[in-house]
């Protein structure tokens, strides 16, 4: 007899191209529980709302969210750097690396890490992942979705629901 699947869901968000009202709307509405934060940095000037700083309050206030930041589930520097450089090198008619670069070495990061023992489907379930790209395509957040989708395949049913353009 085999034992029964866990289900769990989980949100991605991107914070670029968001007004305020956008980001907490989409939160709320989906009915997420939990920000899960993967950025690298979360603490720029340049992030307004969504900066460290602020965002732990604003989401409890607004939503009764909690948040938590997960660097295991963030790039590391070495890697984001030559992603980031990527559109500046493009339109200087260079490459630093695409995105199926990118793709390998970043899932590479999440099996070095151990991110499935890391992280229990309880902690993730109703819980969205906050990264700064606009929309998930091209986004480590996608990834660390489908890498746990992926890992728990046996034994945890995951459903993943990007929010927002």
């Amino acid at each position: 007899m085999t034992s029964p699947q866990t289900a769990v869901r989980i949100f991605t968000i991107g914070s670029n191209g968001k007004s305020a009202e956008q980001f907490f709307t989409l939160l709320t509405g989906a009915g997420v529980q939990r920000v899960i934060d993967v950025r690298l940095n979360n603490n720029g000037t340049l992030l307004g709302f969504t900066r460290q700083a602020h965002l732990p309050y604003l989401l409890w206030k607004i939503g009764q969210i909690d948040y938590v930041h997960m660097l295991e589930l963030a790039p590391d520097n070495s890697i984001l750097v030559d992603w980031k450089l990527n559109a500046a090198a493009k339109r200087a008619g260079k490459k630093r690396i695409n995105w199926q670069e990118y793709r390998i070495r970043f899932v590479r990061l999440l099996r070095k890490r151990k991110v499935e023992t890391l992280v229990k489907p309880s902690d993730v379930d109703q819980s969205c992942l906050l990264c700064s790209e606009a929309t998930a395509e091209q986004c480590h957040r996608r990834l660390v979705g489908d890498y746990l989708r992926d890992q728990w395949a046996g034994h945890t049913t995951v459903e993943i629901a990007h929010l927002g353009p």
